[in-house]
Parts: structure tokens; sequence; C-alpha cells
């Protein structure tokens, strides 16, 4: 029989919340960038093109804006600054007095952009009052980039095989206490001071939206890639906190070929990572935890799926058409709108779904006028091998053979 996390928290977790999540945003906004919300008139009439035919009971079409919170901005290229500045900073906050001035020693299992982020919030808080220290527990098979990315930043790898992090980690753990060393474990998700920490993207798009699309507005659908759900978890609670009076629609995201949250989800029956994987966003490999898995299941309304050729062509679009460099990752979330507008296999069906009941609902609520939908879809990260991506783009075929010009 299966066994993993149940739609319920564990026994004796606070649960990820808005407050929470708001109170993060004050912990660590000194120590983290404020990265933009970004639109483009093409990407609006690409999105827009995908749901044409839907209509209002009265015959009005319908248009969507899309907004792109690029969180490949942010500090280590990825959101998950955002997760381990507001851990570390909170334990900090919560040590006791003998242990403040003593060195502190940061541990986590991560092949990804949580080791380089917990690097990062080592040596952005070491101080002449306080050392820290972290030591990443990584594959051997992980990025190179990734890994000079945390060698970068001062921190110490111990390599593992992929199948024994875990193990490696706890004996490393074992071996500094045994030394006297203070430790601090932080999982790369499963935690409510991560997630909650990941959900301050969304305090920044609360305010940022009122530039973009006018004061007292609200999305109408939030759209966010899931791998372990941290991400995920946050944007999905601080969104229905704040506009699911207004009947919000969150969405998560997922690759066809690495689809255990999109099960799990629909199944209400936690699914592990599939094996073997097969997608190009590695970001997305790990399955939901304890702790996202039951945030996900109350908070997220619907997943989508995309396969590894519409992600690509997405991200090429953004490349091209927005000049940003996102990772495929965060390329999945937009090739869900996008799909085979774009070239790609999706038939954009679900999609529509979403997009026709977010129409019903505003019906509903008597909006007058022309109906235009405001999407925001949170960009993860942009830590990409640059000769892989032009290695994939070289391999799509394209029909027209035409650049694309700039028209942000």
């Amino acid at each position: 029989m299966l066994t993993g996390p149940l739609v319920t928290y564990p026994d004796g977790v606070e649960p990820p919340t808005l407050d929470g999540i708001i109170k993060a945003h004050n912990r660590i906004k000194s120590h983290i960038h404020r990265t933009p919300l970004l639109t483009s008139t093409t990407l609006n009439g690409l999105a827009s093109n995908v749901v044409r035919g839907i209509t209002s009971s009265d015959g009005r079409d319908i248009t969507l804006q899309v907004a792109l919170k690029c969180e490949n901005f942010q500090k280590v290229g990825a959101f998950k600054a955002r997760g381990a500045m507001n851990a570390v900073l909170k334990y900090m906050e919560n040590e006791a007095e003998n242990e403040k001035g003593t060195e502190l020693h940061l541990v986590t299992h991560s092949s990804g952009n949580f080791a380089q982020a917990l690097a990062f919030a080592a040596h952005a808080l070491t101080s002449p009052q306080k050392s820290i220290k972290a030591t990443i527990i990584m594959s051997r098979l992980a990025s190179p980039i990734k890994k000079a990315g945390v060698i970068g930043y001062g921190a110490r790898i111990v390599d593992c095989e992929p199948h024994n992090r875990l193990e490696i980690c706890n004996d490393e753990i074992k071996r500094l206490e045994a030394e006297g060393k203070t430790v601090a474990y932080f999982p790369p998700y499963d935690h409510v001071d991560i997630i909650e920490g990941q959900g301050t993207c969304m305090v920044e798009v609360a305010e940022q939206a009122q530039d973009i699309w006018g004061a007292g507005t609200a999305p109408d659908i939030v759209l966010c890639p899931i791998g372990g759900g941290g991400l995920m978890s946050g944007v999905a609670i601080a969104s229905k906190g704040y506009w699911g009076e207004h009947g919000v629609k969150v969405v998560g995201a997922e690759p066809s070929g690495a689809n255990d949250a999109h099960g799990s989800f629909y199944s209400k029956t936690w699914q592990p990572a599939i094996a073997p994987i097969n997608t190009v966003c590695d970001g997305l490999l790990t399955a939901t935890g304890n702790i996202t898995y039951p945030a996900l299941v109350a908070n997220v309304d619907d997943i989508l799926l995309a396969e590894d050729e519409s992600t690509i062509r997405a991200m090429k679009f953004i490349w091209e058409r927005m000049k940003i460099i996102i990772e495929p990752s965060s390329a999945l979330a937009p090739a869900t709108i996008l799909g085979n507008e774009l070239g790609g296999p999706e038939d954009s069906t679900e999609w529509r779904r979403i997009v026709q009941q977010a129409v019903l609902a505003k019906i509903e609520k008597g909006v007058a006028g022309p109906i235009s939908l405001r999407v925001v879809v949170v960009i993860s990260g942009g830590n990409v091998a640059l000769t892989s991506v032009l290695k994939m783009f070289e391999e799509l075929e394209d029909p027209k053979n035409e650049p694309l010009n700039a028209d942000v």
C-alpha cells in the first residue's frame, strides 16, 4: 500500500498562512530583490487568440492580460532565495541568547536552486558578530553551473549519489554535532517558513498589479509551476488570502513527463515522483511533501500539464520576444496557456475551460463592458546552461523561419 503525505497537515504543524507570508515579506525584503511584474503586448495577443471563441452569455468577446512575475531576476536567479532567507532569519530570531554569537552551520540536500539559496543566505547573513557556514549535500550528477554557484557563495559541497542524499545529509549533521557545532537543517521545500518565504513574491504582486492594471484590481487567474510544491503552496495561500473573495483561480503547471502532483491532486491520494523522469524541466522533479501536499489540495483549483516541446517553444518565445532568460521549469507555466499557438502539441482545452469558469464568475458579479481577464504567471527562475538551451532551440522546427522582433 502506498504511504506518504495526507491531505491534512501533520499533527503539530501550524499551517502556512497569509499573515505568516506578510511577516516573512517584512523580514526578508531588505535582503532580496523586488522582482518586476512584466507585460508584453504580443504575449497578450497570443494568449487572447487561444481563447478566441469564448464569449459571455450576451456575446461579449474575451481577452487576456498576462503579467509575468519574474523571479529569474531574484538573487541566485530563482525564487528559492526568498524561502531560504526567511527560514534562516526566523531561526536566528529564535536562537537562545547563548547561541546568538556562536558559529551556525546550515545544512540541506539539494542539487538545484535551493542549494544556491541556502549558500547565499549563509554568506549574506554572516557578520563580525555571527559566523554562518553552509554545507550542501549535492548529487554528483548536479549541474556544474549550480555547483559553481554554491561554491561561489562560500559553501561546502558534499557529493552523494542521487539515491542516498538523505543518508549522507544525516551523516553530515551527526558529524558536525559530534564536533560541538550548532547545526540547523532546512529541507529544500517542505517547511512552513520556506513556504511562507516563497509566498512573499505575491505580496509584491498585490502592490505591482495596481500599477499595471489600476487601483483596486485583482488577478482573475494565477498560474505557477509545481515541483515539490514550496513555491506553489506559498503562491496559492497568498493568492487566496488576497483575492479569494474576488474569485481568483489558482492553477498549477507540471510537465507531462513528471506529473506526480497532477495525479496526487486529482486522486486526492499522494503519489511519489514517477520514474523514469522524462522532462527538460529539471527544477520540477521532486514529489510534494507532508506540508506542501495538503496546502495544494486546500488552495489550488486546477493543475495543467504541458509537453516539453510546448515548454521549449514558450521559453524561446520569451527569450526572443521579451528579452529575458528563463529556464525550462519557468517556461512550463506560459506553455500551458500558449500551447499550439506557438506550434506546440497542446490543444488548450483545459486552459480554455479554466478561462470559461473565470468568465462565468465575472458575469455572475455583473461586470459590464468588455471582459478582460487578468492573469499572473509566476516565472520561477533563470538558472540554465545557455549551451543546452540553444541546442533545444536549434532542434525546434521553425516553419516560418523568421526572427522575432522585440515588442514588450
